[in-house]
C-alpha cells in the first residue's frame, strides 16, 4: 500500500471497520509518506485519504478526531425512504433490467423498496421494532434488487416465489438478524410484500385503509408521481404485524 501513496493523490480504503487495528497505522503511514521535503512534519495540502467504515466501537478515536467525518443515514419516514430510492434510480435500469417480465419487475421492485423502508423504520421504535437493532443499509437493497432481477430473468414462466423469499429474507436481510423472534418478524413482514398477490390489481400493503399499494407498471416518472401523492401520516391506520402486534401510528412521519 505504501507504494501507492503520493503527495498529490487521493486514496480510498474501504471497509476500515474490518481492520480497526490497522486504521491508526494507516494514518501514520500516510503521514510519513507524504511529508513535505522541508521536514516540517506536515501533510501535503493536496493529499487526501478517505476511509469508509460501518459503525464500530473499536474504530480508533484518533482517526475520527483528525479528519472530517461524513455520515450516511436513511431518511426519516417510510415515504421519504422510498422516495429517495426512486429519486436515485435512472430510467434505463428501471425499464430494461427485466425485459421478459416488466410488469412483475416494476411491481416487485416497488414492494422491495417499501419493505426495505419499513424494516429500517422499525428501528425508530427501539425494542418494540426489533429486539436487537440491525444495520440494514442501502447495500442490502441494491443486492436484493440485483437478485430480484436475476430471479425474474432466469424464470421461464412462473416466478420462483419460495426461492426468492428465502434468498431475500433469510440471506440478504436475514444475514443481519441474530434473534429468532426478529427473524420471524422479518419473514412475516417480507411475505406481505414479496407475494404473488402483488400482481393483483386490487392488492394493497395496508388492507385496513387500502391506501398503500404497488403502483401500476409504468415509467419511472409515473412511479415518482405516485409516491408524491402518498399521505405522509397514518392517522387512521393500524398496521398489524405478527410478534410485535402493530407498528405505532406516525410510521410515515
Amino acid at each position: 500500500m505504501g507504494c501507492q501513496l503520493s503527495p498529490f493523490s487521493m486514496q480510498l480504503l474501504q471497509g476500515s471497520h474490518n481492520a480497526c487495528r490497522l486504521a491508526s497505522i494507516v494514518e501514520e503511514l500516510a503521514k510519513s509518506k507524504v511529508r513535505q521535503e522541508e521536514g516540517d512534519g506536515g501533510v501535503h495540502p493536496d493529499f487526501r485519504l478517505w476511509l469508509s467504515s460501518m459503525p464500530s466501537p473499536n474504530f480508533p478515536a484518533s482517526v475520527l478526531r483528525s479528519g472530517i467525518k461524513l455520515t450516511s443515514e436513511p431518511p426519516k419516514g417510510v415515504k421519504a425512504n422510498v422516495t429517495r430510492t426512486y429519486a436515485d434510480m435512472t430510467a434505463e435500469p428501471f425499464q430494461s433490467s427485466c425485459p421478459s417480465k416488466p410488469t412483475a419487475w416494476k411491481k416487485l421492485l416497488f414492494s422491495l423498496t417499501f419493505f426495505h423502508a419499513v424494516i429500517q423504520e422499525r428501528r425508530k421504535f427501539g425494542s418494540i421494532g426489533w429486539n436487537i437493532p440491525y444495520s440494514f443499509n442501502q447495500s442490502d437493497l441494491e443486492c436484493s434488487m440485483m437478485g430480484l432481477a436475476s430471479f425474474l430473468n432466469e424464470a421461464e414462466e412462473q416466478v420462483p416465489w419460495p426461492a426468492m423469499e428465502y434468498v431475500l429474507g433469510q440471506i440478504n436481510y436475514g444475514g443481519h438478524v441474530t434473534d429468532d423472534m426478529d427473524r420471524r418478524c422479518l419473514m412475516s413482514t417480507l411475505r406481505r410484500f414479496i407475494t404473488p398477490r402483488v400482481m393483483d390489481k386490487d392488492y394493497c400493503f395496508t388492507p385496513v385503509s387500502g391506501t398503500y399499494y404497488p403502483p401500476p407498471a409504468g415509467t419511472l416518472e409515473q412511479c415518482r408521481q405516485v409516491l408524491w401523492t402518498i399521505e405522509s401520516s397514518l392517522k387512521h391506520l393500524r398496521w398489524c404485524i405478527r410478534v410485535t402486534q402493530c407498528i405505532p401510528n406516525g410510521l410515515f412521519t
